[in-house]
């Protein structure tokens, strides 16, 4: 019996020493992590669309370890239908959180929330996962997207499962560096009807055929 709890604590070790070391080379090289994204990354006008630049609180920083994010508030000039785009530089397990907190913190309820497969979270129009959200408070309605962009492929989870997900690409030798994006659709400041997803979609579609952050997350 004795032998046997010793034979799988050596096995255990030798799964995680490996995962641990690559951490280890990963955390030392991502500190030196080329900066890719800043405040002006994302383009103040696509079309009719134009975005109000929305710097990050102090706490949010702190939170997220990094001032490298780029965020704003898209209205269309025509439709009044508004989308907020936030990117931020991931560089490792640590400066990642919930997306979903900052609705849960100002007072919305989660009605939906499940992954989904998309062709449009990069450029490449290859099949990805993302998450995607609904929240409602009284007679708000909020939906949002959410993704991680690695050099190698996407993340949907953010949340209670990424630094599981960081441990087991550790093991493959993969990384977990790279950039978050998450899409709000918000309101219609004409309507007051909630902007539909599909026009969200399409607006980062536009965005991301000049930033292309599959090739923007392999420069870091």
């Amino acid at each position: 019996m004795k032998s046997s709890i010793v034979s799988r604590a050596v096995v255990l070790m030798c799964l995680l020493v490996p995962a641990l070391a690559f951490q280890y080379y990963e955390s030392f090289k991502q500190s030196n992590s080329k900066v890719v994204i800043d405040p002006s990354s994302l383009p103040q006008y696509i079309g009719d669309w134009s975005g109000e630049s929305v710097e990050l609180t102090e706490d949010e920083k702190e939170i997220l370890h990094t001032p490298s994010a780029s965020q704003r508030v898209y209205t269309n000039s025509k439709t009044g239908e508004t989308v907020q785009i936030l990117l931020v530089q991931i560089n490792n397990t640590q400066n990642a959180h919930d997306p979903r907190f900052c609705m849960t913190g100002a007072g919305y309820g989660i009605s939906d929330q499940h992954e989904e497969d998309v062709d449009w979270a990069n450029t490449s129009k290859a099949a990805n996962r993302v998450t995607s959200v609904f929240f409602e408070k009284e007679t708000r309605q909020v939906s949002m997207f959410y993704w991680l962009q690695t050099p190698d492929d996407v993340i949907a989870d953010m949340s209670s499962g990424f630094k599981l997900e960081g441990v087991k690409r550790a093991l493959k030798g993969q990384s977990t560096r790279g950039i978050a994006v998450r899409l709000i659709c918000l309101p219609n400041q004409m309507t007051g009807e909630v902007t539909p997803a599909e026009t969200g979609i399409s607006l980062w579609r536009k965005i991301d055929d000049k930033l292309d952050i599959l090739k923007l997350s392999k420069e870091m």
